[in-house]
């Protein structure tokens, strides 16, 4: 017997910008299959929502990338029983391109989409510019975030003594080639919005004392993973930011680079399935 795909593609609007979304948890008739089928799930796994245990996963992608990075770690989360939510960012992968590339907005598209799924309660994982997103989530909607992951996610700086330009660690050779390891997929390439580069780059060399005001702000369970030197989170930044977070805990993955749930696959899902589950 064939196991079934491991998710659907679908599509809302989002403030006038069409968003899609992979999702683990639906497969009404009607819905578009994947475009970048990534293989079967063994047919004991469920493709109902209501069948899944604990709240929604919501996994947010890094710029320049889209939601098939998950690939492997939504297949983890379906054995495990928890249904994942992977949407494209704006001007990422199949959602619309726009003309705002704020942080705000992307905190909006993806508050939308789980109002729009009807989402009530959600774990949020988001990796680099997603997990400044997420962190942004948990601060404007507190009750919804149950536990928050940030994973290698460059905290913006506190004030202009800390606006070390963050193309300055962005060139280092090591962080260069791991940035470059987003890019590999060609479709993924073409289908990210360049003008994004432009604004998000910009605002992480941007003071941003609300940003780091509204830290305390945050009652998720927190867990922030940390690469090591070789990426571009500035430790003593991160530390800061882990402090600000009233019940916030840091894992090191020592020369994991910035993508650790890539480079460190199995050590990424036992931290984060240990933490989603504990």
């Amino acid at each position: 017997m064939a196991g079934r795909q491991l998710w659907t593609l679908r599509r809302v609007a989002a403030r006038g910008v069409e968003i899609a979304f992979r999702d683990t948890g639906a497969a009404a008739p009607g819905e578009l299959l994947g475009w970048d089928d990534p293989g079967a799930l063994p047919p004991e796994i469920s493709s109902k929502a209501d069948e899944w245990h604990g709240v929604p996963v919501v996994l947010l992608h890094g710029l320049s990338g889209d939601g098939r990075g998950w690939t492997d770690f939504a297949r983890r989360l379906a054995v495990a029983g928890r249904r994942a939510i992977v949407p494209d960012l704006r001007g990422h992968g199949h959602s619309g391109r726009a003309d705002d590339y704020t942080f705000a907005a992307f905190r909006d598209d993806i508050l939308d989409l789980l109002d729009e799924l009807g989402v009530e309660h959600a774990d949020l994982v988001g990796h680099s510019l997603g997990g400044h997103v997420a962190s942004m989530v948990a601060q404007e909607r507190p009750k919804l975030v149950r536990r928050l992951v940030i994973e290698e996610s460059p905290p913006p700086p506190r004030n202009e003594d800390e606006a070390m330009p963050f193309a300055d660690r962005a060139r280092r050779p090591r962080v260069r080639m791991s940035a470059w390891a987003v890019l590999r997929s060609v479709p993924t390439l073409l289908r990210f919005d360049q003008r994004a580069l432009g604004h998000v780059a910009p605002a992480y060399r941007t003071p941003t004392p609300d940003w780091w005001a509204a830290l305390p702000d945050i009652t998720a369970e927190t867990l922030i993973l940390y690469g090591g030197p070789t990426g571009p989170v500035p430790a003593d930044r991160l530390a800061a930011q882990a402090e600000a977070i009233p019940d916030c805990r840091v894992v090191t993955f020592d020369d994991a680079g910035h993508r650790i749930h890539s480079t460190r696959p199995d050590d990424f899902a036992a931290a984060v399935l240990g933490f989603l589950t504990a």
